[in-house]
């Protein structure tokens, strides 16, 4: 079971987003620190509304895919894989 974290970056007038820092930098960061818990990566870029070409609302959207934690972290109780949120 998996759970996806979606980081979205508004795009305000006069904002400035630096996309090679972001993904030569801040990505392979969260991949070290996720590790083999994070299953996929996935980043989207400047796209414009495709129905009227307009500016994108966000400059970036992220989505991270990662393991459930609940089903992979050990239950305080026991020890054991957590299985439910009341384990």
């Amino acid at each position: 079971m998996s759970v996806t974290f979606t980081a979205m970056y508004p795009n305000t007038e006069g904002s400035n987003f630096d996309i090679d820092y972001y993904m030569n930098k801040h990505i392979p960061l969260v991949q070290k620190l996720w590790g083999n818990k994070l299953l996929k990566t996935q980043v989207v870029s400047g796209l414009p509304n495709p129905l009227t070409g307009d500016a994108p609302t966000y400059r970036v959207i992220a989505h991270l895919e990662v393991t459930c934690l609940l089903y992979t972290s050990p239950s305080p109780r026991d020890g054991l894989l957590s299985r439910m949120p009341s384990s």
